[in-house]
């Protein structure tokens, strides 16, 4: 039988059938019945409280959504992550809104309050995702569960039997362990880390545009392969100043804390590089490291592009504590090239040039 699990639960389309089999009401063997009671305390803690011991239909793959349950009096949404993590932006807000607008055309199943379920490895994955979806009826409600969270309320029942029944679900459960297991193999740590340091960026973005250490300076937030970026610019455009995460070495050891690898860097803009860049070959990387406040063996100078990073790898804090530290940071880079970061162009030339033009 599990040789026969294997194959039968092996992603998201597997792990979403064995969740449909403990929901769907034509299964009534007295662990199932005692499992589906077990889910069912486990939407309670999250403000979603059913009236009836089981839902009245299970659809698998309805409108292109994992699982829907008509559970009253919710009709529950099931948008299964549990073999990779959502990095797709839009996808729930996209389900959502087809629902709706079935509603609308009286052909949706009915007119039930919608729960939203996202369900995922852990609760760090996909919150970015999760986060952007916005309910449009003051009766629907969006909840966020681990897939941990729901084999916790099925192991208790199925472990204390010895039943065919509670060995097949016992065994259903060990299967999607492994899928979890083999999902973070496949570098699902990566994606996770991804979604959380884009929530992350965003945060800090929406902190830092129009805070009086930053006056005059627009932020913009960018991803690439292997960091996330977060970077300030003036009028001008002729300098940045840039906060870069590592995907690869910044971690989330816990919901609330973080270890950090990456930099602070200014930059010459091209058009100005070499112009700027005799700023900073002014001063050698000592005096750079106390005007910037840090160490010099953590500072990089490269001469050619104009810039000077300040390369860090931070032990683990709190998030606030790391804002905190990168505000701090960013407004010190900020101060020290205040001057060529806040040059404004006229006809794309520089404030300077624009003086000696004059003179």
């Amino acid at each position: 039988m599990s040789d026969l699990l294997h194959y039968l639960i092996c992603n998201e389309v597997g792990t979403s059938a064995f969740l449909a089999t403990l929901l769907d009401p034509q299964f009534n063997n007295t662990e199932v019945v005692q499992a589906r009671a077990a889910l069912a305390n486990l939407l309670k803690r999250y403000g979603v409280e059913v009236s009836s011991p089981s839902p009245t239909a299970v659809h698998l793959e309805y409108l292109n959504i994992d699982l829907v349950a008509e559970w009253s009096p919710w009709t529950l949404l099931v948008e299964n992550k549990v073999a990779s993590a959502s990095v797709t932006k839009g996808q729930l807000s996209s389900y959502y809104r087809t629902c709706l607008l079935q509603i609308e055309r009286k052909e949706f199943l009915s007119d039930a309050p919608i729960c939203f379920i996202y369900l995922t490895p852990t609760p760090n994955v996909g919150r970015a995702e999760f986060n952007s979806l916005k309910l449009a009826r003051g009766k629907d409600k969006m909840i966020h569960i681990a897939w941990s969270e729901v084999l916790d309320c099925i192991t208790p029942v199925v472990n204390t039997n010895a039943s065919r029944t509670a060995w097949f679900l016992r065994a259903g459960a060990d299967r999607v362990q492994e899928v979890i297991a083999a999902a973070k193999t496949a570098c699902l740590q990566d994606d996770e880390c991804r979604s959380r340091l884009q929530e992350l960026m965003n945060n800090l973005k929406g902190q830092f545009q129009g805070s009086s250490e930053f006056e005059g300076l627009v932020f913009r937030r960018w991803s690439d392969k292997v960091r996330e970026q977060l970077f300030a610019a003036g009028p001008g455009r002729t300098a940045y100043v840039g906060l870069y995460l590592s995907y690869n070495n910044t971690e989330f050891p816990t919901e609330a804390s973080i270890k950090a690898a990456g930099d602070i860097t200014f930059e010459s803009a091209s058009k100005c590089r070499a112009r700027l860049r005799t700023i900073v070959a002014s001063k050698n990387a000592s005096e750079w490291a106390a005007i910037l406040g840090v160490s010099s063996e953590q500072l990089r100078i490269d001469l050619t592009k104009g810039s000077i990073s300040w390369r860090f790898s931070l032990p683990e804090m709190v998030e606030e504590d790391f804002i905190e530290l990168a505000k701090k940071r960013l407004a010190v880079f900020s101060s020290v090239f205040a001057s060529p970061m806040h040059e404004t162009t006229e006809n794309g030339k520089t404030q300077a040039d624009v003086f000696e033009d004059a003179r």
